[in-house]
């Protein structure tokens, strides 16, 4: 009985560490997409936005419901950083949680929540929807 909680014991830590490096993979595979999403929004990328956004993208904001499209308009006179990043993923689907903090020409800072949710297609991780609220 011993020899079996002792082998259990080992298998859980083992198991336990694998599951933890893969999480921090995990993690940092989908932290990239989201920190390209912020840069090429910052310089009006539209190529390296197209390619991490699907089509299918939805978000709901404070100021309604954004289609891909919408995202691709180029927004000028703000820049956009993100920090406090969450990431939750299972198989196929994950979501990166944070906050965006957007800052306008004139100085003035605005903080969001936000919860992106992404979907592998075709081996690469894109963004399906996004749900943001201010704070």
């Amino acid at each position: 009985m011993r020899i079996r909680l002792l082998i259990l014991s080992a298998f859980l830590a083992f198991a336990s560490l694998k599951a933890s490096a893969s999480t921090q993979e995990d993690t940092n595979t989908l932290i990239q997409p989201e920190q390209k999403w912020i840069a090429a929004s910052n310089a009006g990328d539209v190529d390296t936005l197209s390619a991490i956004v699907d089509d299918s993208y939805q978000a709901n904001t404070p100021y309604g419901t954004h289609s891909k499209a919408d995202m691709l308009r180029p927004v000028t006179g703000a820049t956009q950083s993100v920090q406090n990043l969450t990431v939750v993923s299972s198989g196929d689907r994950a979501t990166v949680s944070g906050e965006n903090v957007v800052t306008v020409a004139n100085g003035v800072v605005m903080r969001f929540a936000f919860t992106d949710s992404f979907a592998m297609k075709d081996g690469q991780w894109r963004a399906v929807n996004s749900y943001v609220t201010k704070q």
